[in-house]
């Protein structure tokens, strides 16, 4: 058996013998990424397109070989309108496997409708354009743009959601509905358009909750009133009263003595059970309405703070959008240009034009790219055009020096050089062309180079005499 990674024969133990892998764990990882692509494959049915996208990406994580799974990306990208994701997924597949890739008839497809490529093309340009307008703040030609976007390419998703976004800011909610929609029909479950359909939807409903939280507010109020009042009144009602006996005059001093006692005492229990609840029950009415009062007035002075917060976090927010809108236009900025450079590699590398292919990353570097596909596409390029660009340069610049074209050779050896073809040769033929060119100040720098890295070489004595005249 061999490795499932690399194609090396197993060892007995079951592991790589070259890579070291153990042959279970590969098998669980392509087991794992062919399930990924299976409810990948069944939320396409239903056009979940971005929950299928998402699948298929961990199904590439645990296994970048996976034809089936890199083709349905590709097929994704293209019916939500990113042709350009969409190729390259396709490019990375055929790279893989060549033989019975469907992957070729899609490429192909693309490839003989030079309209298509043309659209594409514009479709990238002007969505940057857009985009940058909005950051900008000019949103009248942001909408200009992102239409001519959407005309060209009537399924662009994320056109759609600029151009909602863009409604949006301008409170023009049922446009913003109405392209909401657009997206959720190419792509039902879409997150952002879910967001954004919710957000439009729930404005009303937070108004009526603002106005039932007073009303509930006011009617808590009221209801605290008039409990304190029936509380009152039911302790009056439920007085225990003391039952008087049937009158007897009577003119015994010592029984009128007791009988002043009884008075005494009773007065002292009506005014106890009576008159001193009543007091207090007035007094914690008042107080009652005096905490409604205070609480009033502390909620509306926190209501206050809490707006003063807001407006200072807004402007906090604010300003912090401003300082990063500078280094975002930079970066975005940057952005275009790799997508763009990116694209024509991909289109050059299509028709077999290595050298312009190559010639397209020139400038580009690894680190400036961050999807792991256009990672990859970066890759092949440059593993399978550097090294032919740079000797057909060479060859070029060769044929340049001897028809005495020393413009069109200092071009071509310094093609040849950029491609990584760094000898003494291409240094002689460089520094020998700035020389016969006029260009003497580049003769004499290339001259010093070739005598610095290259002292050994059999031209160096004709250098020195070279750089002797040139001093």
């Amino acid at each position: 058996m061999n490795c499932l990674r690399c194609g090396a024969p197993l060892l007995i133990n079951e592991t790589c013998s070259e890579c070291g892998i153990s042959d279970a764990l590969m098998k669980k990882a392509v087991n794992t990424s062919n399930h990924y692509y299976n409810c990948a494959l069944d939320k396409a049915y239903i056009r979940d397109l971005s929950g299928a996208v998402q699948d298929l990406l961990y199904a590439l994580k645990y296994n970048k070989k996976n034809i089936d799974a890199r083709n349905l990306l590709g097929l994704i990208y293209y019916e939500m309108g990113d042709v350009v994701e969409a190729l390259s997924q396709w490019v990375i597949s055929v790279n893989y496997k060549e033989e019975d890739n469907v992957a070729s008839g899609y490429i192909n497809e693309v490839k003989n409708n030079p309209t298509r490529l043309e659209n594409t093309n514009q479709t990238i340009k002007k969505y940057n354009i857009a985009l940058n307008y909005a950051k900008q703040g000019n949103k009248d030609l942001a909408l200009i743009q992102i239409k001519k976007v959407l005309s060209i390419c009537p399924n662009f998703v994320k056109g759609y959601l600029l151009l909602a976004l863009l409604y949006m800011d301008i409170e023009q909610n049922d446009k913003a509905r109405k392209a909401l929609k657009r997206v959720l029909r190419i792509d039902h479950n879409n997150t952002l358009g879910v967001k954004y359909m919710q957000m439009l939807g729930g404005m009303g409903k937070n108004q009526n909750a603002t106005r039932d939280d007073e009303n509930s507010n006011e009617s808590s109020r009221e209801a605290i009133r008039r409990e304190s009042y029936q509380r009152i009144k039911s302790e009056a009602m439920d007085a225990p009263l003391r039952p008087v006996g049937n009158y007897k005059e009577n003119t015994n001093t010592k029984t009128n003595f007791i009988y002043l006692l009884i008075g005494l005492g009773l007065a002292m229990v009506i005014m106890w059970v009576l008159i001193i609840p009543n007091r207090v029950n007035n007094l914690d009415n008042k107080y009652k309405n005096l905490k409604v009062k205070y609480d009033d007035e502390i909620a509306r002075k926190n209501a206050a703070i809490e707006n003063l917060t807001a407006e200072n976090e807004t402007l906090a927010q604010e300003v912090s959008t401003l300082e990063g809108q500078a280094a975002g236009k930079e970066e975005s900025d940057a952005r275009v240009t790799v997508s763009q450079a990116l694209l024509e590699s991909s289109l050059y590398y299509q028709q077999g034009n290595k050298v312009e292919a190559a010639k397209a990353l020139l400038g580009i570097s690894r680190e400036s790219i961050t999807e792991e596909m256009e990672l990859d596409f970066f890759d092949t390029v440059q593993a399978e055009c550097n090294s032919f660009a740079a000797n057909e340069c060479y060859g070029l610049g060769i044929q340049a020096f001897e028809a005495q074209n020393y413009a069109e050779t200092i071009t071509q050896i310094s093609y040849a050089r950029s491609f990584g073809l760094v000898n003494a040769d291409t240094l002689y033929y460089l520094a020998r062309a700035y020389d016969l060119s006029g260009d003497i100040q580049k003769a004499k720098e290339s001259y010093e180079q070739f005598v610095s890295e290259f002292p050994e070489d059999a031209r160096t004595e004709e250098i020195n005499g070279y750089l002797s005249g040139a001093q």
